[in-house]
């Protein structure tokens, strides 16, 4: 069965790995953002500007060989060298005074400040500052815009004074008793002073009229201008919300693979601990098995030695006996008195040597029992700081989110209360729109302007709402 599971595994294996062979490529980005200006062709020094060239080329290795402004030749001949110091050596790399590749490319100052410029990501107070700027371009653009307006309205009072009445005006003007004063009056506009007068006076109407239509023409091409204004924000607001995605993402990552990277850590800190934990556990048995080795062997010594001194008091009591039989009495004497002596010797010898394997024994016990107190401590010390280390990336991670939530709705804020502006400014002009139509047909302009007119005037521009 163990061979049948590595089997399973392997073909497992092999299955995920084709398929991740035979996985579909998804586009990423259609476009390049990588200014194309860095990968050109190297540029080529013009025969000019050899001579040129080849002076800066001799200035810049005159400056290298004597910085003091000296001349040294032997010190011209030695090449510039870098040291770099790394964690698992050090090399001295030698700096080339000429491209070896041939292929390095020549960025002008205009065109480096452009790429510089181009990768500079603006930052919070940069783009309230950019806002604030194009907020008040747009409120300077709507007062211009109010000034032409009354203008024209002004305009527009003195032409229908002056303008010829109606058929229904004609019949009032008969009815309220005017008519015959009208009539006076066209009578005197067929006099030459006031032909001429009329004449002046309709020149300035049309020169009115045109600074009208240029004037017009320059509000059309500021609202032109406005609205690419207003793209170009809306593209650098969705290119600054997929960077700040990006970011997000980004920063998450980090934080997964740190806490996994922690995570690895504590449990190789736990491992080891276990290791030590059963290593101390061995070394206490050792020494207890030590002890009960040491005090068997010495109970061994101490009876073969009483058995021997036994014998060899047996073997003088025979002789003894044998040779002095009225000694007996004061033999056996001298034996129990021997033996009690031996025997308290003996007691007094096993007293001392249970004294001292008792005291080696609580002297361990209590050194471990020290030991145990102070890696408990340890261990308590480092759970702290583990806990307080997580609450701290924790509460770092829940300020950035609170943070990341009040960016996000402080921008949807600002592009709701933009879209609102817009939407009230348009619904203004097209107000101003209908009154200005209504104006001209009562005027008596004929119908086919007026239509024109109105299809030009209605055609809505994108909103805030569309663009987002």
């Amino acid at each position: 069965m163990p061979n049948s599971t590595v089997g399973s595994s392997e073909s497992g294996g092999s299955n995920a790995s084709r398929k991740s062979w035979t996985r579909q490529y998804h586009t990423i980005n259609r476009t390049s953002t990588v200014d194309e200006t860095l990968f050109a062709s190297p540029k080529k020094v013009r025969p000019g500007e050899e001579d040129a060239f080849a002076a800066a080329l001799s200035e810049r290795s005159r400056r290298r060989s004597s910085p003091g402004g000296k001349k040294s030749p032997a010190k011209s001949e030695e090449p510039e060298m870098i040291q770099v110091i790394t964690k698992d050596l050090i090399r001295r790399l030698r700096v080339p005074q000429e491209d070896p590749s041939g292929r390095s490319i020549i960025l002008e100052v205009g065109e480096f400040r452009r790429i510089k410029s181009a990768s500079h990501v603006p930052t919070q107070a940069e783009k309230e500052a950019s806002m604030e700027e194009m907020k008040k371009r747009k409120e300077a653009l709507q007062n211009a815009s109010e000034e032409r307006k009354n203008f024209m309205q002004t305009m527009e009072l003195k032409r229908k004074e002056n303008a010829k009445p109606s058929d229904l005006e004609q019949e009032k003007m008969i009815q309220s008793g005017t008519l015959l004063d009208k009539a006076n009056e066209l009578m005197e506009e067929q006099d030459d002073e006031i032909k001429k007068l009329n004449e002046a006076m309709l020149q300035y109407l049309d020169k009115l009229q045109a600074e009208d239509l240029e004037n017009l023409i320059k509000k059309k091409e500021v609202q032109r201008a406005l609205m690419k204004e207003v793209a170009k924000a809306n593209e650098e607001i969705a290119e600054l919300k997929e960077r700040k995605a990006a970011q997000d993402k980004l920063e998450e990552i980090k934080v997964m693979e740190y806490l996994k990277q922690k995570a690895e850590r504590e449990e190789a800190y736990q491992r080891e601990l276990e290791v030590a934990r059963v290593e101390k556990e061995k070394e206490i048995a050792r020494l207890r098995a030590q002890q009960e080795r040491a005090k068997d062997k010495q109970a061994e010594k101490d009876a073969l030695r009483a058995k021997r001194n036994q014998e060899e008091a047996e073997r003088e009591w025979r002789r003894k006996e044998k040779e002095e039989a009225e000694k007996k009495k004061q033999t056996e004497e001298m034996l129990r008195a021997a033996r009690e002596v031996q025997v308290r010797n003996k007691d007094h010898f096993l007293a001392v040597q249970a004294a001292r394997d008792r005291a080696e024994f609580e002297r361990v016990l209590m050194v471990q029992e020290e030991q145990q107190l102070k890696d408990e401590d340890a261990e308590k010390v480092d759970a702290v700081r583990r806990h307080q280390h997580a609450a701290e990336v924790r509460q770092q991670v829940r300020e950035k989110e609170k943070d990341r939530i009040k960016a996000r709705n402080a921008f949807f804020e600002e592009g709701i209360k933009l879209d609102q502006e817009a939407r009230a400014r348009r619904q203004k002009l097209d107000e101003i729109k209908r009154r200005k139509l209504q104006e001209l047909k009562d005027a008596g302009v004929p119908d086919k302007y007026c239509n024109e007119v109105a299809r030009r005037i209605e055609a809505p521009p994108p909103s805030l709402s569309r663009m987002y």
